[in-house]
């Protein structure tokens, strides 16, 4: 069985922290973080997360960003629930590369409504917002970010 690529990251992170928090809005996608041990697994969106202020020191967020609906507003509460100095590490495809005009056209096809940037523009787009952002790794197509709370 497939599992979505947070699944695994949720699975790799957990050897190297306390815990791990698995944030996602499909009920579905739940049901198949619980069957993994070690992981606390709650239902709910990025626009308005279910947390208190300064809960964690890592926010990862895996192929998602482009998805939300409210991208500011879950920028927004990134910055709400890391503690001081926190960081959030986000990986996109990059709309730039071939593999990633790719992926926005395919899911402009299926419109999911996606919204992508190429990593200076999001880079913009979360200092906006509070952070400081650099890219910290460059894939076939795709990209990581490491942005860190001022």
């Amino acid at each position: 069985m497939a599992f979505p690529c947070w699944i695994l990251e949720a699975d790799k992170i957990k050897q190297h922290v306390k815990s791990v928090t698995v944030l996602d809005p499909s009920a579905g996608m739940i049901e198949q973080c619980k069957k993994r041990s070690g992981i606390m697994c709650i239902l709910g969106g990025a626009e308005k997360m279910p947390f208190p202020d300064q809960s964690f020191d890592l926010v990862v967020m895996t192929d998602a960003f482009h998805h939300i609906p409210k991208q500011g507003e879950a920028i927004k509460e990134i910055f709400r629930v890391l503690r001081l100095s926190g960081k959030a590490v986000v990986e996109e495809y990059d709309p730039l590369t071939l593999r990633g005009r790719l992926v926005v056209w395919l899911e402009g096809i299926l419109r999911l409504g996606s919204v992508f940037f190429a990593p200076d523009q999001l880079k913009l787009f979360w200092e906006k917002y509070g952070f400081t952002g650099r890219v910290i790794k460059n894939r076939d197509g795709s990209y990581v970010m490491q942005f860190e709370k001022q």
